[in-house]
């Protein structure tokens, strides 16, 4: 069942990138509005799972711009499970910016956030 096998990704495969990613949310959420969704499952379900189950719809070895990057969905979650990918985020807010540069560096997850 394709519902089991994206959870299996969040859960198991990658789970400690995606811990990282909500951990790093969560905590500057607190100081820069990320999100309304901070909920362990909300972030789940509502982020992580929705961001990579459009990743089937995606040919293999794509560069991707994703402008308005704010959080880093759907680009992030999608880069954990889908390393063919490259990701290219704009995002014209400073501290969101700051927010995307640090999950970039603690994931060491290689996306590109270029300087404003």
């Amino acid at each position: 069942m394709l519902h089991d096998r994206y959870l299996n990704l969040i859960e198991n495969e990658y789970k400690d990138e995606f811990e990282k990613f909500a951990s790093l949310l969560i905590d500057y959420n607190k100081i820069c509005n990320l999100t309304s969704i901070t909920d362990e499952k909300g972030v789940k379900y509502k982020h992580f799972y929705d961001s990579i189950v459009g990743g089937k719809f995606i040919p293999s070895n794509l560069s991707v711009v994703e402008i308005g990057s704010g959080g880093g969905f759907p680009s992030i979650p999608l880069k954990i499970v889908r390393d063919d990918l490259k990701f290219t985020l704009i995002e014209s807010t400073g501290k969101k910016c700051a927010f995307l540069r640090s999950v970039v560096a603690v994931s060491y997850t290689p996306v590109r956030a270029p300087e404003p």
